[in-house]
């Protein structure tokens, strides 16, 4: 990782660029970069693609921070987005455009051709595990060789790019995500007496998040000890959710009625940090993630979290110290998870929330991760 370089840097005009504002944690994490950008004294534009997702427009014209528009409609590579940026980056007098996610990054990469006094850095935000073309794999490795500097959130995925595509080695880095150290306040953790286990979901209705296993394991865990802990479950039940896999969680909640009875679909929501709250831990399936939000915020919260051991959770949670770790393909080590928590007298409970607020404040500051990707410039 970087070491953030704490020396002022003179202001600089900088574009960001993302495909949208909605609701997701990339969405979040170039949000914040931008707003503490602006507060170092650098002026930042953004540039977007799907105007129509708003969730944190709000929050980024509250800023002050202007924004460029190039509607498309379709899925898809689209010349004239490229073009749009491209024309935006000549006309700026930009020093350096930041992208995050596959498409923008491609949109940067082609549209900084021949633009010397630009900048590209690009942003991967998901896991390697996630990609099942090799083909594409490799077309989006060879344009990264356009980019100046590649940052991956995870050394998980940094290592594996190194690795897989040498030619990228010498400017690919990894920055952690960052949060504002005030937002996610540490509260004291529920009581935890028999059988009132509250945990908090939080994630799209999608195969990647595992909700079917996590459901499978609830049922093996009411098999054993003849009672469910309640599941409160925060995304999006429309437009990020995959319309099969929902109705196939669906079906086998109706399968499960002892299940289904302590589930909770909460939709979207804006108030995490007092559902972490309310909350004794968060839980985290996936079967693969680039760097987890959820688990952050929950970690900030003095939660401990239940989550499977990819990427780099294993860093974030660590067995047994911040929560405890299962194999996401295995029902059964899920619901031995969710007994290791159920168990814990009130001490121990206390000691993993303590080690989660002192790991959080050490390692996920947004100062930290401003700090990182101002030092590139």
């Amino acid at each position: 990782m970087i070491t953030h370089n704490q020396r002022s840097l003179p202001p600089m005009n900088l574009l960001l660029t993302i495909d949208h504002f909605g609701s997701g944690g990339a969405q979040r994490q170039i949000v914040t970069l931008a707003k503490g950008l602006v507060r170092q004294g650098h002026h930042v534009d953004f540039f977007i693609y799907y105007p129509e997702f708003k969730h944190f427009r709000a929050e980024v014209e509250k800023a002050g921070i202007p924004i460029y528009e190039a509607p498309k409609k379709k899925k898809g590579f689209s010349s004239k987005v490229m073009l749009a940026l491209r024309k935006k980056l000549k006309t700026g007098k930009y020093q350096a455009v930041i992208s995050f996610l596959d498409t923008p990054n491609i949109y940067a990469e082609l549209a900084g051709i021949g633009l010397k006094n630009v900048k590209i850095i690009v942003s991967e935000r998901n896991s390697y595990l996630k990609e099942t073309s090799k083909i594409t794999s490799l077309a989006k490795r060879i344009t990264h060789s356009l980019a100046d500097v590649i940052i991956a959130n995870s050394t998980s995925q940094a290592e594996w790019l190194k690795k897989t595509y040498p030619w990228l080695k010498h400017k690919t880095l990894t920055i952690y995500n960052g949060y504002d150290l005030n937002e996610f306040t540490i509260q004291a953790i529920p009581e935890l007496q028999h059988k009132n286990l509250k945990l908090l979901g939080i994630g799209r209705i999608t195969y990647q998040k595992n909700q079917y296993n996590f459901i499978k394991a609830l049922d093996l865990f009411y098999q054993e000890n003849g009672w469910c802990p309640e599941i409160n479950w925060v995304g999006d039940l429309q437009a990020s959710a995959e319309g099969l896999y929902k109705k196939k969680i669906d079906t086998l909640l109706d399968t499960l009625p002892h299940v289904k009875t302590n589930w909770k679909w909460l939709g979207e929501r804006n108030d995490i940090p007092q559902l972490l709250a309310e909350h004794h831990a968060l839980i985290s399936p996936s079967y693969f993630e680039g760097f987890p939000n959820v688990v952050c915020e929950a970690l900030l919260s003095g939660r401990p979290v239940l989550t499977t051991d990819v990427c780099d959770n294993g860093y974030l949670v660590k067995d047994g110290a911040r929560g405890f770790l299962f194999h996401p393909h295995n029902p059964d080590q899920i619901s031995q998870a969710l007994k290791k928590l159920a168990t814990l007298d009130k001490t121990s409970l206390t000691t993993l929330s303590a080690n989660s607020r002192e790991f959080a404040m050490n390692n996920l500051g947004q100062e930290r991760y401003v700090g990182m990707y101002a030092s590139l410039l």
